[in-house]
């Protein structure tokens, strides 16, 4: 969710020291000192300067700010975030484009990609990113592959076992699925529908050899699952549509997120643009089309003319 070229956080690790921790509550004691606009010539935003953040949010900054600092320590001094795949950066970079000048609240609404950025795949997202940094210890390291493969396996396993009309029972379709079928299903094609769920489905007589009508109906075997990886399973198979859909715009944003727009770029001469965006622009001096994208007011169709701008007059770089 980080604008930042490219599209990296840089948060400076001592600058916690006038942070305190009040006991019982989740309040961080910082003055404010800057501008969080003025950031810096690369845009790198210590703790402190995120000061006008709420309670919650400056400590998000701050674990940000910590995680940095191991990153320093591990590999070229920066900690890389994409938007699409963690929330806390989109606080950061919120508060470096537009500024702030009350406490600040960030919401899960304002996340672009908040779809993908759900509670119960945070690990999923995460966890690998935080074992190359060494926040992840073994036993939960182990933890998280036993669950990223067994949802894996489930998955496929699911994509290979079919239900056939031809040997399932009307009687148990109607049962689990609420009518009976025409032609044949995979499980995972069945998990799908809205009103089945994962513990039904295995209740159904399927058909194990893929593709053979002229198989014997089986019972799936009860399988001994972790809700949390049930969760998943559900979530991907109902939700597949949607969750494509983004990964198609998380995409389509990548190709443009760390375009880099010149500081010495007029906006004044950029065709088409409305001069209460060209006046955003010129004040809050974005440094990539992703950062001028989430300037408030800035439009889809204000990002298509800046990008028509920089490809006609050979502008174009990225970060």
């Amino acid at each position: 969710m980080c604008s930042v070229p490219p599209a990296r956080i840089g948060l400076r690790a001592g600058s916690v020291e006038c942070a305190s921790v009040v006991r019982g509550q989740s309040e961080v004691e910082c003055p404010i000192r800057h501008d969080p606009r003025q950031a810096g010539e690369d845009r790198r935003v210590a703790s402190d300067r995120v000061a006008g953040a709420g309670a919650t949010c400056r400590v998000a900054a701050l674990i940000i700010a910590g995680a940095h600092g191991i990153a320093g320590l591990a590999a070229n001094g920066h900690l890389s975030m994409q938007k699409w795949n963690v929330e806390a950066p989109e606080l950061i970079d919120d508060l470096i484009t537009n500024g702030t000048s009350e406490p600040y609240r960030m919401f899960t609404s304002r996340a672009e990609f908040r779809l993908q950025l759900r509670e119960d795949n945070a690990d999923l997202r995460l966890t690998e990113q935080g074992r190359q940094l060494g926040l992840v210890d073994d036993l939960r390291w182990d933890a998280f592959c036993r669950k990223r493969d067994a949802i894996a396996a489930e998955q496929e396993r699911l994509k290979s076992t079919w239900v056939n009309p031809k040997i399932t029972p009307a009687e148990d379709c109607v049962r689990v699925l609420g009518k009976a079928i025409e032609h044949e299903y995979s499980l995972f094609e069945l998990l799908r529908r809205p009103e089945v769920s994962y513990a039904a489905l295995l209740t159904l007589p399927v058909n194990v050899t893929d593709g053979d009508s002229g198989g014997q109906p089986e019972k799936t075997a009860k399988i001994e699952m972790d809700p949390a990886v049930i969760e998943q399973l559900e979530i991907s198979a109902k939700y597949q549509g949607y969750i494509d859909r983004q990964a198609d715009e998380v995409a389509k944003s990548a190709s443009y997120e760390n375009t880099v727009l010149p500081t010495d770029l007029d906006y004044g001469n950029v065709a088409g643009l409305s001069n209460e965006v060209k006046q955003k622009l010129a004040q809050h001096k974005p440094q990539t089309i992703g950062q001028a994208s989430r300037v408030q007011g800035i439009t889809p169709a204000a990002i298509s003319l800046l990008l028509i701008h920089l490809k006609r007059h050979h502008l174009s770089q990225v970060a």
